[in-house]
């Protein structure tokens, strides 16, 4: 049995959708969660000096979609067929695009909430459409099946959602989409459960 080790900061973030993986998979693993008063002293330890990286008995994966995108193979939900697979990683990258928009590392906590609101009210709602005219008459994303692919209707929009929620814009942004409604795959599950209800603890910020 191989030994996983996620260390990222204590926060959702870019460790929010291998936590969910893992959660979606059962898989058991460390959670190692870093503050940020400790980041100083621990980054010139970390390969690159970024997180999230995953370490695998031993063997240090850096880079969230990388990680994530092992996890999803390994627990065959990366699409059926390499033309599934780039399905899937093209909607995953189209949200990655956005999140690369938020300003992770702003050390004033007003700042980054105003720019995480703006985002959210002025962005997000152009992608949800954009994400809901690509779901069209489909019920998933990519794929015939909630098990095919972690970039089907509810796992790519996981941490969007959880932003919105979060920053009290589910209302504005979420009711008249399709896409919506993240922990539907892993409420059915007891891991899923005892992750959402751990996660909901999680800073967002």
């Amino acid at each position: 049995m191989l030994n996983y080790k996620l260390t990222y900061f204590n926060m959702r973030g870019r460790g929010e959708i291998i936590r969910y993986l893992f959660a979606y998979s059962g898989i058991k693993y460390e959670d190692n969660r870093i503050e940020w008063a400790d980041w100083p002293n621990i980054k010139p330890t970390i390969p690159f000096g970024k997180v999230p990286i995953l370490e695998i008995d031993g063997v240090i994966i850096h880079q969230s979609l990388a990680i994530a995108r092992y996890l999803a193979k390994e627990n065959g939900v990366a699409g059926k067929t390499p033309l599934e697979q780039a399905l899937v990683d093209a909607i995953v990258d189209t949200i990655d695009d956005f999140m690369s928009m938020f300003p992770w590392a702003e050390k004033d906590h007003d700042v980054k909430k105003r720019a995480f609101n703006d985002l959210l009210t002025n962005v997000a709602p152009g992608l949800l459409q954009d994400l809901e005219n690509f779901l069209g008459n489909k019920n998933w994303l990519v794929g015939e099946s909630q098990q095919q692919d972690w970039g089907s209707s509810k796992l790519p929009q996981l941490t969007m959602s959880r932003l919105a929620a979060c920053l009290g814009k589910t209302a504005a942004l979420l009711p008249q989409h399709t896409v919506k409604d993240p922990d539907t795959l892993l409420l059915s599950l007891e891991e899923g459960r005892g992750w959402i209800s751990e996660e909901q603890e999680t800073p967002v910020l």
